[in-house]
């Protein structure tokens, strides 16, 4: 009998930006290496984040810093000015041990709040 495990990995760090265009989120590196994980299902983002006093919407997404790219699946979006906590598609992790980062912006230039993150990880043995 196949039984599905849940783990999760924690984004360090929080922030915030007002710019409309992708941002860094200062203090959000880490390295992570889907080989960690055997019998790997697959991998989604969840976060916390609000658009302060906002009226527009607010974005997240995960970056490969180590390949520059956007991780695929990874974005999440909010209009809700209280805290929300929202999940991502399926993330697309390339193989390794690679660096990755929250970007954020606001498309309103609204204040673009982001408290936390973490992978949420589903193994099967």
């Amino acid at each position: 009998i196949l039984s599905h495990n849940i783990s999760y990995v924690n984004i360090p760090g929080s922030g915030e930006t007002n710019l409309t265009s992708w941002t860094d989120i200062a203090g959000t590196d880490f390295y992570f290496d889907k080989s960690d994980y055997q019998g790997l299902l697959n991998i989604t983002m969840e976060a916390s984040i609000k658009l302060f006093n906002g009226s527009g919407i607010g974005y997240v997404r995960m970056i490969d810093v180590t390949h520059g790219i956007a991780v695929v699946g990874s974005e999440i979006n909010t209009s809700s000015q209280s805290d929300s906590l929202d999940t991502s598609g399926l993330l697309t992790i390339w193989s390794g041990r690679n660096l990755y980062r929250i970007q954020g912006k606001s498309n309103s230039s609204d204040r673009l709040i982001y408290n936390w993150g973490k992978l949420k990880i589903t193994t099967q043995n």
